[in-house]
């Protein structure tokens, strides 16, 4: 099963997360993966190479987080105030919770995801990370930012371990938190501008650079350092680029583009 994202546009790559050997040849990765997006108020999804619209969920505007588990199994769609989780075969709600109060801006999606493995919701609400354990029902605060790297204004974005965070302070302002190391964590600033999504691993970055036109990328080191750049991937002349979300797959992740359109980058060929 394939899965991969983006703002309203989401993907699941089948067997190959956390591949670090060399990629097959560009359609045995990319066919059959899964896009999650959102049309007339509709969660729907497609299969590359198949086309086919599939609906799973309404009510689901264009301002909701909608995220695959890595699994494929189920996604989330998340607003200001609620998380339902659907199963993908079923179309049944597994989850679902109201009255929560979920950072958020009008300019940028509720700050929500989902575990890798779609147990584990995680939100933010004010300057705590909260995580819902989806099979009790229980609600905990597994990290305190200080203010100055709150996740104020979604697109928040989780690895598969569930320890290391990025998400958007300001329209330009992109902050990383890692919560495995002490109480007091390891959390800062990487970059100027919006859109920042983590590798499975949570050892790559990547962030909106030049008005949306171009994407930087960064790597992690798995202590308590902080990102550093590794290189600038020009995609200039291929139209605007926003709102990222990794795919299950350590090289691969998607964005919307101009026209509401689904752009996919590997990290490794700038492809």
């Amino acid at each position: 099963m394939k899965n991969i994202c983006w703002c309203t546009t989401v993907a699941v790559i089948g067997n190959f997360l956390l591949s670090n050997g060399q990629d097959s040849a560009l359609e045995s990765v990319l066919m059959g993966a899964r896009l999650l997006y959102v049309q007339n108020n509709t969660l729907c999804y497609m299969q590359v190479g198949e086309w086919q619209k599939k609906e799973l969920f309404s009510p689901c505007n264009d301002g909701n987080t909608v995220r695959w588990a890595a699994t494929g199994k189920s996604v989330l769609a998340a607003t200001s105030s609620s998380v339902t989780v659907i199963e993908v075969s079923t179309k049944q709600i597994l989850y679902a919770k109201s009255g929560l109060s979920i950072n958020y801006n009008s300019s940028a999606d509720p700050a929500a995801d989902i575990s890798y493995d779609g147990n584990t919701i995680f939100f933010v609400q004010g300057n705590n990370i909260k995580a819902i354990d989806i099979r009790n029902d229980a609600v905990s605060t597994i990290y305190t930012t200080n203010s100055v790297n709150q996740i104020a204004e979604g697109e928040l974005c989780v690895s598969q371990n569930g320890k290391r965070f990025v998400g958007r302070k300001s329209n330009a302002y992109a902050v990383f938190i890692d919560i495995a190391f002490n109480t007091s964590g390891v959390e800062g600033k990487f970059t100027e501008e919006c859109s920042p999504a983590i590798s499975p691993s949570g050892t790559i970055l990547a962030v909106n650079q030049d008005g949306h036109q171009n994407i930087e990328t960064f790597t992690w080191l798995l202590d308590q350092s902080a990102p550093a750049v590794w290189r600038l991937i020009n995609s200039s002349g291929k139209g605007m680029w926003d709102d990222h979300t990794w795919s299950n797959h350590e090289y691969y992740y998607v964005g919307n583009g101009d026209g509401s359109d689904c752009k996919i980058i590997n990290v490794q060929t700038q492809a």
